[in-house]
């Protein structure tokens, strides 16, 4: 198990991960967060992160990865060549950052975020509990209907 509060030691690495991820030994990170190019013709880089994640990661680590969302299936596919899903999300971005796909006509203001894990994928993580964590389904005191109110 992870425990958050005992962490005491970060390390950051800015640069092209190729290169500088010659510098981490095998199994020795407990996380990667990273945010490769988004464009085309960098699409092979997400295989190359996964499997350099797959390496210097320790079993059970995690490889949190921003994303575009323009090529999403081809993102998933070079990430789970080595690592396993765990979760994404969308992280939102403030109005000034809203951008404008002219060729979907689409004004987007969040980004995807992707989780993956090494395995073996049986890690908790302490220090992220919440009160509703020993229920069933620990979110059923904060669903609301469409006007807001609990049902």
């Amino acid at each position: 198990m992870i425990d958050l509060n005992k962490m005491k030691k970060t390390k950051c690495m800015f640069g092209d991960f190729q290169i500088k991820g010659k510098e981490i030994p095998d199994n020795s990170i407990d996380c990667i967060l990273t945010d490769p190019p988004y464009e085309k013709k960098y699409l092979y880089l997400w295989k190359d992160l996964s499997l350099l994640a797959s390496k210097v990661l320790k079993p059970s680590g995690f490889l949190v990865a921003y994303s575009g969302q323009h090529y999403i299936p081809d993102v998933v596919k070079g990430l789970s060549e080595h690592m396993t899903f765990y979760w994404m999300f969308g992280l939102v971005h403030e109005k000034g950052s809203i951008r404008t796909y002219q060729f979907v006509n689409l004004k987007n203001k969040f980004k995807p975020v992707f989780i993956y894990q090494k395995s073996p994928c049986d890690v908790l993580v302490k220090g992220w509990s919440s009160k509703y964590a020993d229920k069933e389904y620990p979110y059923e005191d904060m669903v609301t209907n469409e006007y807001g109110e609990k049902d």
